[in-house]
């Protein structure tokens, strides 16, 4: 799997309060559907900011 991927899947989805077992079944998940949507996922590509001027 993607090492970028996991790394933000535990950025993401690591909750003190929520017990561990919980907490990596949520990355797991994120990642599935990440995997599985492939470049249709809303963060897939980068989206350039507009300058307003």
């Amino acid at each position: 799997m993607n090492m970028q991927l996991k790394r933000r899947a535990v950025r993401l989805y690591s909750y003190e309060l929520a017990p561990l077992h919980i907490n990596k079944a949520n990355r797991r998940a994120w990642l599935r559907s990440v995997l599985m949507l492939g470049d249709r996922w809303l963060l897939a590509k980068p989206v350039q900011k507009e300058i307003l001027q």
